[in-house]
């Protein structure tokens, strides 16, 4: 079979009248070096039956002959989930976590609580969520199952027990809107799905496996409406034996009102959202409440203004722009509420953004025209930009005050449609040295014919690769396989 892929790969050659075997994207280079590479599977395409074939981690291409990419053939598992009387369980979610990029998956269960999913032979975490992570039924998590499609797969859920329970303050005033989730005893990495709301009564009920230790945590709403600190009751025998509710008490804790505005530096009010994080006190008076982290995010009105309470602490506030506000940055202010604050006044003034230019070059040294330059923020608010390089090769414009990760992707030959350089990952530093240019040097780069085939060396048609770093992770290239007479059959580009 090897010799069949090796004559089709020759009659494709000559067929194309385009391999540059061993040659420089550059007209008359050297010959081109050995080099590892790695693919990953971005997109299937439409003949491919599975999305979760995959490439193998690391292939060598000699510098001059085809580079042959095997798929590891997926398998089918079929399972069910049934409920504590041995019933099938419809409408619950499977998630399976396993090594490698596009291994996490989920299956839905049918009306008979069964499921059929395609997946690639290997070693999975998995959680099975009666409600997919979105009521009051705990999930039940399974560490290192060998899936492999050898046998059939059958889960059944243990009975349950319902808890009942009360959120106040000390006070014994109802806190109505507080969110309680609950979590394995020692184990907040795992959420059970659990996250239900109280009512006006400050009464919670949720669903739970009896006999067993949990941690609940009990906090306000993401926008900060219920001001109060996370509190949690760490290592609880759920139910509590004696058959009582579970109670629940915040301390009651002096508070302030917090009148906002976001503002540009010129006093025009400007939009976008605001984010306080910050640690509020511990109480007094022999509470046991030692103070707790507070987050909240929301958005401002559409004149800039914004209101919050918040108890007596130390807090962080930022005002992010709008993401097509390329002419402002991010503010970022820090104050405290003490116990004779009643209302207090915070403009969040947006600074202006910093000018940045970021020039291309080919390895000769000459300009590189109408390359495209992808820019990541590496913090809040992680905003991506793309631009593209002028006839001087560069870039000039406005960007946020942050640390970007930036790709340079050359631009395609018009006559090939392929890459004269492999892709080229940097970094651009507007923190610590605004204000200077950045300069890329694009290495240079080879041309690469391969193939790509799966199960009985059948050459996979349209599929959409990415050819990477195998140490990095950074992508040099992306291809899509011949979907014509010679299915399978790409190039790419690798640096040298």
């Amino acid at each position: 079979m090897k010799l069949l892929l090796e004559l089709r790969a020759t009659v494709y050659i000559v067929f194309m009248g385009l391999l540059l075997v061993g040659a420089d994207c550059q007209q008359g280079g050297p010959i081109a070096p050995a080099r590892d590479f790695a693919v990953t599977l971005y997109d299937p395409g439409p003949y491919q039956q599975s999305y979760r074939s995959q490439p193998g981690p690391v292939y060598t291409w000699s510098g001059s002959d085809l580079a042959y990419v095997e798929m590891t053939a997926p398998v089918t598992i079929t399972g069910e989930l049934l409920n504590p009387f041995g019933g099938g369980l419809p409408g619950a979610c499977v998630f399976l976590d396993g090594n490698g990029e596009l291994a996490d998956l989920s299956a839905v269960t049918d009306s008979q609580g069964q499921f059929v999913q395609t997946i690639l032979p290997s070693r999975y975490q998995l959680a099975l969520a009666p409600d997919c992570f979105t009521g009051s039924s705990p999930s039940m998590f399974l560490d290192e199952e060998l899936l492999d499609g050898t046998d059939g797969l059958s889960w059944e859920l243990a009975e349950l027990a319902t808890v009942a329970g009360r959120v106040s303050f000390s006070s014994g005033e109802a806190i109505e809107g507080a969110v309680v989730s609950v979590y394995p005893a020692g184990r907040p990495d795992r959420p059970l799905g659990i996250a239900v709301t109280t009512d006006s009564a400050g009464q919670f009920l949720f669903e739970i496996v009896p006999g067993q230790r949990y941690d609940i945590v009990v906090t306000g709403p993401a926008d900060g409406s219920l001001p109060i600190a996370p509190i949690r009751v760490d290592n609880q025998l759920l139910p509590e034996v004696n058959g009582l509710s579970l109670e629940v008490q915040f301390p009651v804790l002096p508070t302030a009102q917090v009148l906002g505005k976001v503002q540009q530096a010129s006093g025009t009010s400007a939009t976008g959202r605001v984010r306080i994080e910050g640690w509020v006190s511990a109480a007094t008076q022999g509470s046991q409440f030692s103070g707790g982290a507070f987050r909240a995010e929301f958005e401002t009105d559409t004149d800039g203004l914004w209101q919050l309470e918040l108890p007596q602490g130390n807090y962080r506030a930022r005002a992010i722009p709008r993401h097509g506000d390329r002419g402002l940055g991010v503010a970022d202010t820090s104050f405290e509420i003490d116990i004779d604050t009643d209302i207090l006044e915070l403009d969040l003034v947006l600074p202006g953004s910093e000018i940045a230019r970021v020039e291309v070059l080919q390895p000769s040294g000459q300009p590189l025209v109408g390359a495209r330059i992808e820019l990541r923020m590496t913090s809040l608010p992680y905003y991506s930009y793309s631009e593209t390089t002028g006839d001087d090769g560069a870039w000039v414009g406005l960007l946020i005050k942050d640390r970007y990760e930036i790709e340079i992707i050359a631009p395609e030959q018009t006559e090939t449609g392929e890459q004269r350089f492999a892709r080229t990952q940097t970094e651009l530093d507007l923190v610590t040295s605004p204000m200077t240019p950045l300069s890329v040097t694009m290495s240079p780069s080879d041309l690469m014919d391969g193939y790509l085939y799966t199960v009985g060396q059948t050459g996979v048609r349209g599929a959409h690769i990415l050819i990477k770093d195998p140490e990095s992770g950074g992508i040099w290239d992306e291809a899509v396989t011949n979907d014509g007479e010679f299915p399978g059959f790409f190039r790419a580009t690798l640096p040298r």
